[in-house]
């Protein structure tokens, strides 16, 4: 009902664009066409244009990698880590044709039990404007990468997917133009 991103801009939805219930349908999913070479039907997911690893960009690759902070952290994850400007690792979207690219980092969520954040530099979740059932409006329909980072290895645990997830948890928002 409160929309978090500023004037002229908008969660993306998965689904139909009021805010109705997600059918899984890519055609019908803003989010799913705009990121994947091959839109997923349903939770499922490839992996066909992107790629998990720590973004060169100049801030990130000279400065030394660190463990997140938070519950369930993630070791070489993150940059900068005690400051306002931490960076975590995360996915990179990439079209083939243009080759435009599009960094998601792995920022985590808050935890709705303790508050705290959960799991940063090991997944990223962001809420798109889609509810799961419209007349219950309390699970979000969201963009999730999930990592299984070890001391010098960063893999995939499962495949990133879209699913749904209790409005109580704090996912990260990345708002798109209207």
């Amino acid at each position: 009902a409160v929309e978090t991103c500023p004037p002229g801009y908008r969660h993306p939805h998965d689904g139909l664009p009021d805010n109705a219930i997600t059918t899984g349908n890519p055609a019908l999913s803003e989010i799913r066409q705009s990121l994947w070479l091959n839109p997923p039907q349903g939770i499922n997911s490839n992996t066909d244009n992107s790629v998990w690893g720590y973004y060169a960009d100049g801030y990130f690759d000279r400065r030394t990698l660190a463990s997140s902070l938070g519950v369930s952290p993630m070791v070489t994850s993150a940059v900068a880590t005690n400051s306002i400007y931490v960076a975590y690792v995360g996915r990179l979207f990439i079209n083939p044709t243009t080759l435009a690219s599009l960094f998601f980092p792995a920022s985590g969520y808050r935890y709705n039990q303790s508050g705290g954040l959960y799991n940063a530099g090991g997944r990223g979740t962001y809420a798109t404007k889609s509810t799961q059932d419209i007349s219950n409006n309390k699970n979000l329909w969201y963009l999730e990468f999930v990592s299984s980072t070890a001391a010098t290895t960063t893999q995939m645990h499962y495949d990133f997917h879209v699913n749904n997830i209790s409005m109580s948890e704090g996912q990260s928002v990345r708002c798109v133009l209207q």
